[in-house]
């Protein structure tokens, strides 16, 4: 979850941690001569790493924090909020340290609403790559702030990011294998002992962010907007008084107003109420027929709601897809062989989308590796079945779940 700078390394050695992994959890973890991560199970140990999180809604399960020189894997679903007791909130809550996430947004949302923890000085790799490598914006011939189109930019995964600009395929193979082990066992981060498997793809998470962050090298100038845009991310969805994880709260879109213009530090406060995000925008960002209907939606989740309507397509990312590691496509895991042995054969060719996201409003996008709503299961409605008994797929290495809307569920395996 979080990389920090290193500073941190004082004030997390003062957290006095053994500095030995827990044999007796999961084995211990070497990547050359140099132990990967440090796995923490109870209280008298403190070192973090990567959390499984479903937001405000759900638990925190493993958190990790990396220094430059190491890996600490906080074990939450053991520690519950002692984990933060005795230093550790106070470090994250240290808007002086430089800490670097990916897509904070509920990562924040988690912390804040779950354990008080209020997160501070982040600085959010998924927006220094938007402002490092975006092109410029061209001008538009419309004044009005709703007619800017333009100005919605697709925001990229960190798989995305790792592969174009890291190229290591180590972590890659890690995090596919994982990813895909997660559509069959939803509460995979909930179940004792973690895996070295997993604790790796933990691990790699954050030691991925620092490389990353080097690799895209903001200057002095990007660096005062990534603040800025930093903290407005990590507040978007934690300041949020109810969520509706719906699809104007998870969409692959960078919301409106977050990141400044080029020598600009704010923006024009708003005072007019997006129906979809629920974010605040001067009134120009609303057209005169939304005002008067009083169903105003701001450009991105008007956008969204196209997709949904099947108006028009999803804005393609920069960086282009992201291919399976061969290693891994090849070698499915057993016990997905020996469950799939078992079902019935299906006869029928797959539909054209892979997977189904966690949260059961969005397609997983194989290709681009992005989540894509797709109004046929979601309808905007808070039921996890589609409202009109319509069924859902779930595909991964030719196993494949297909769930009804009146919650019943059949695996069958596709040859």
């Amino acid at each position: 979850m979080l990389a920090a700078e290193d500073s941190l390394v004082e004030k997390i050695d003062g957290l006095k941690v053994d500095d030995k992994c827990q044999s007796g959890t999961a084995p211990k973890c070497k990547e050359g001569k140099e132990q990967l991560y440090k796995y923490i199970t109870n209280t008298e140990q403190k070192e973090s790493a990567k959390e499984q999180i479903l937001s405000r809604a759900g638990t925190i399960t493993l958190l990790s924090i990396a220094t430059s020189s190491q890996v600490y894997l906080f074990d939450v679903l053991k520690l519950g909020p002692a984990t933060f007791d005795k230093g550790l909130k106070e470090i994250l809550e240290d808007d002086a340290i430089k800490e670097l996430l990916f897509d904070c947004r509920e990562d924040s949302d988690a912390l804040w609403h779950l354990f008080d923890v209020n997160l501070k000085g982040v600085l959010d790799i998924q927006l220094l790559e938007i402002i490092t490598q975006s092109t410029a914006k061209t001008q538009s011939e419309q004044k009005k702030r709703n007619f800017r189109d333009h100005e919605i930019m697709r925001v990229e995964s960190l798989i995305s990011c790792l592969y174009h600009y890291q190229k290591d395929n180590d972590i890659l193979r890690i995090k596919q294998n994982v990813e895909r082990k997660i559509k069959f066992q939803k509460n995979l981060w909930e179940e004792r002992p973690l895996s070295d498997t997993l604790l790796k793809y933990a691990a790699y998470d954050v030691k991925c962010l620092s490389p990353l962050y080097d690799s895209l090298k903001p200057d002095e100038e990007q660096m005062r907007r990534l603040r800025i845009a930093s903290e407005i991310y990590c507040n978007t969805k934690r300041s949020m008084v109810m969520r509706r994880f719906n699809q104007y709260e998870r969409n692959p879109y960078l919301p409106i107003d977050v990141i400044p213009e080029k020598g600009q530090t704010s923006f024009t406060k708003g005072n007019t109420k997006c129906t979809g995000c629920q974010r605040l925008f001067p009134r120009d960002e609303f057209s005169k027929n939304q005002l008067s209907n009083g169903d105003q939606l701001c450009r991105v989740c008007k956008m969204v709601k196209s997709h949904s309507d099947r108006q028009c397509p999803y804005i393609e990312p920069r960086l282009g897809p992201v291919p399976y590691i061969e290693e891994i496509e090849k070698k499915p895991d057993e016990d997905l062989d020996q469950e799939a042995s078992k079902l019935p054969i299906a006869m029928s060719e797959p539909p054209h989308f892979d997977r189904y996201d966690d949260d059961n409003d969005f397609l997983y996008d194989h290709d681009n590796d992005y989540d894509d709503y797709d109004e046929r299961w979601n309808n905007d409605s808070d039921d996890d079945h589609d409202r009109y008994g319509n069924f859902r797929y779930t595909y991964d290495c030719g196993l494949h779940e297909m769930e009804g809307g009146d919650g019943s569920s059949e695996l069958q395996y596709y040859y």
